[in-house]
């Protein structure tokens, strides 16, 4: 049996979702923002420690295939400098009902 076709299964799979999409436009929206107000909407982060001059903190959604983990850096006034995130759509889209004024 051949597996050549198995890579462009994968490939079609990265599909944008609306909860994803206002993901990505809550986090841009936050940069220069205070930590606090994030953590106001999402509660205490799970992880808050110190990285490269920044401090991370880190709230996860927990899932039963993939948990959504949001992580945003921030300056030592607490204002938000760096974001990342993972996860899908469902697992994601708890933390984004929070997030969305």
């Amino acid at each position: 049996m051949r597996w050549w076709w198995f890579p462009v299964v994968l490939s079609g799979c990265a599909v944008q979702t609306p909860v994803i999409d206002q993901l990505d436009v809550q986090l841009e929206q936050l940069m220069g923002s205070p930590v606090a107000a994030v953590s106001a909407k999402l509660g205490e982060p799970a992880v808050q420690e110190p990285s490269k001059g920044l401090t991370r903190y880190g709230w996860r959604q927990a899932d039963l295939v993939k948990p959504c983990e949001i992580e945003l850096w921030a300056d030592d006034k607490g204002l938000i400098r760096q974001a990342r995130w993972s996860g899908y759509d469902r697992s994601c889209k708890p933390l984004v009902s929070r997030l969305t004024p």
